[in-house]
């Protein structure tokens, strides 16, 4: 279990080191739209768990969003924490934050932690297929040859004790 925490660390500073970019607007934008149900992170289901996600957003040459993708949109907990659908539509309804990026890929990453210790996650396996999720994520941005622009990641993380 120490060897997968160690490699989801790995990963997790690569990805928030290499290739980054920063855009204030946008980061600001996406954030908003982002919306934890808190009462369902902070409930017993997710304590000691961890998640990551990527929301990637591709921009048209006419500085519109043409495609929306999120890594794991289906994946039933992290359905019972954001609401996909109203992310989707409240980033699709601002036309103007979008519009310096034409032709541009935009991919945010989401971590999400609860818990005492980083170490100590009792999804361990979960949370390295998800991170093999965000990878393929990635190799289907490159099929679009639109320049990929990286934001700092969204760590969400709670040390929350577990409620009795």
């Amino acid at each position: 279990m120490k060897t997968k925490c160690y490699i989801f660390l790995t990963l997790f500073f690569l990805f928030s080191k290499v290739c980054h970019a920063q855009d204030d607007k946008i980061y600001n934008t996406l954030r908003k739209a982002i919306k934890l149900n808190e009462k369902a992170f902070n409930s017993d289901e997710f304590y000691e768990k961890g998640y990551a996600l990527s929301i990637s957003l591709g921009v048209n040459n006419k500085g519109k969003i043409d495609t929306i993708i999120i890594s794991q949109k289906d994946n039933k907990e992290l359905n019972k924490l954001f609401d996909f659908e109203k992310i989707i539509s409240t980033v699709k309804a601002d036309k103007q934050s979008f519009k310096p990026y034409k032709n541009e890929f935009i991919i945010l990453l989401v971590i999400l932690m609860r818990g005492d210790d980083f170490i100590k996650l009792n999804n361990g396996n979960q949370l390295l297929s998800q991170w093999l999720a965000i990878a393929a994520t990635a190799s289907e941005n490159e099929k679009t040859n639109r320049k990929q622009l990286f934001l700092s990641p969204i760590i969400i993380h709670s040390r929350g004790k577990k409620l009795n």
